[in-house]
């Protein structure tokens, strides 16, 4: 073997040394691939703009940052008549811990296949579950499989709890743990509030024909007013008195008050809920917008949204003044027909589609004040988020808003449409009470909607999940 055949064979030897050692290493990372832990989240997803998506992409985050896979599954994608399939197809590739559901119903058929599959089962309880599904018995009895399979129930807030117990006197107080929703917020800089509502009403009294924005009459009726009315400076409230609020909430601790709204261990550092860039002003809007009152919501029933709408109206016809708008994708082609030819026929009201998260947060973070309507509620993303943008809320008086606020505290309650009107008022009139309040919100927020704990917190549950199903099979 002459000179040059040996060293091709040394080369030759060579690589196949390397390609063996890539071959390793490529198995040990799919051998660690397999021994990591999978987590799949159940829940609708498919509307990033939706209170829901933005849980399930928020506790997918929390996931990934515990070392754990996660999978996202939408019920809504699954087979119907194989549940379980899917599921399936995630096991062959993953050790699955445990599946977490948002809504027992909605999940039910996925959480409940999983059972069969010896499948840990979480699920979150949605306020659509307890205040709604109720009432159908049919529906309940969906909901009590899936509570009498779950290793743990999570629930937003006490009330939710303690309804959940008196509707399964079965299960365990320590089966349901309370775990408030976190909230973060990052406003799209860009976004130009003034065109977007200006476009917006060109949108809506127009004709167009189509599910997110239907007009059933060939209309161009936009009430104009033109009254003057001297109107407080509670709209007028600038940036910089947010900027002050927001310097004690990120450069220390808030100062104590008497919000104790959750049990729940106090967070060491929340800055990531406002994430707002300091080159992002609340530029004024003309006077013809003031007030500007945002509701977000998707339109269905028992969000409500037309309930003050007729109140507003003649509230805003008397000033002249003011804008409300609905911002929400359709989730009910009936109701949303109805929602706009009403609205079309008011003053001062238009309803528009669904925004990306970014954009809606920039519309509040320019609103006077976010009002929630909804017959029920979990936990009102939108308020949350309303509240982290340092701005007032108006919320109708059902348990689930009246878990996140404390009435004059940090944020009104209203029971009927006079009474929100009476609030509106009030809240103009008392700019020292919107300061106040922003304070307070922000405290509130600080110490019960951290992301930090609310990722330590799901984070633990995850793990005394394992254990638990460790521990049966140990017996």
């Amino acid at each position: 073997m002459d000179k040059n055949e040996q060293e091709v064979l040394k080369e030759e030897t060579s690589n196949r040394k390397e390609i063996h050692k890539d071959n390793k290493r490529e198995e040990e990372v799919e051998d660690r691939e397999e021994q990591r832990s999978c987590i799949v989240l159940v829940g609708k997803h498919g509307l990033r703009e939706t209170g829901n998506a933005a849980t399930l992409y928020r506790l997918r985050d929390h996931v990934i940052s515990g070392s754990y896979t996660c999978v996202l599954i939408d019920p809504g994608d699954v087979n119907k008549n194989d549940p379980a399939s899917e599921v399936i197809s995630i096991r062959e590739q993953y050790k699955i811990s445990a599946i977490v559901g948002i809504h027992l119903y909605r999940s039910s058929s996925v959480l409940l296949k999983c059972k069969e599959l010896d499948i840990p089962v979480i699920c979150y309880f949605g306020g659509t579950d307890v205040n709604e599904n109720i009432r159908d018995p049919q529906k309940l009895n969906t909901m009590t499989k899936v509570a009498a399979a779950a290793t743990y129930l999570i629930a937003f807030n006490g009330d939710m709890k303690r309804r959940a117990l008196s509707l399964w006197p079965f299960l365990k107080d320590d089966t349901i743990k309370i775990l408030p929703q976190a909230v973060t917020v990052e406003p799209d800089q860009g976004f130009e509030c003034y065109s977007w509502i200006r476009e917006s009403e060109k949108s809506f009294y127009s004709t167009v024909a189509t599910t997110s924005c239907v007009n059933n009459e060939n209309e161009d009726d936009t009430p104009k007013g033109n009254k003057s009315h001297p109107f407080h400076a509670v709209a007028d409230i600038e940036y910089q008195n947010l900027e002050n609020q927001r310097k004690w909430l990120f450069d220390g601790r808030p100062k104590k008050n008497d919000l104790s709204f959750a049990e729940v261990e106090k967070c060491p550092s929340c800055s990531s809920i406002f994430n707002l860039n300091a080159k992002n002003r609340r530029l004024p809007l003309p006077e013809e917008y003031n007030p500007l009152v945002v509701l977000v919501a998707g339109l269905r029933p028992v969000k409500d949204v037309m309930y003050v709408a007729d109140a507003w109206s003649e509230w805003q016809g008397r000033q002249g003044k003011g804008k409300m708008i609905i911002i929400g994708p359709t989730l009910d082609d009936d109701y949303t027909r109805n929602a706009m030819a009403h609205a079309r026929r008011l003053n001062g009201i238009i309803i528009t589609d669904k925004l990306s998260p970014t954009a809606c947060q920039a519309v509040i973070f320019n609103a006077t004040v976010v009002i929630n309507t909804s017959l029920s509620e979990g936990m009102s993303a939108a308020i949350l988020e309303a509240m982290a943008l340092g701005k007032p809320v108006l919320a109708r008086n059902i348990p689930g808003n009246a878990a996140i606020i404390k009435h004059g505290v940090n944020g009104l309650l209203f029971n009927t449409p006079e009474d929100f009107v009476k609030e509106l008022e009030h809240l103009q009139q008392n700019p020292e009470l919107v300061e106040t309040m922003t304070t307070n919100l922000l405290n509130y927020l600080h110490s019960n909607h951290c992301p930090e704990m609310e990722k330590k917190s799901l984070l633990q549950i995850l793990r005394d999940t394992e254990t638990i199903a460790t521990n049966r099979k140990a017996m």
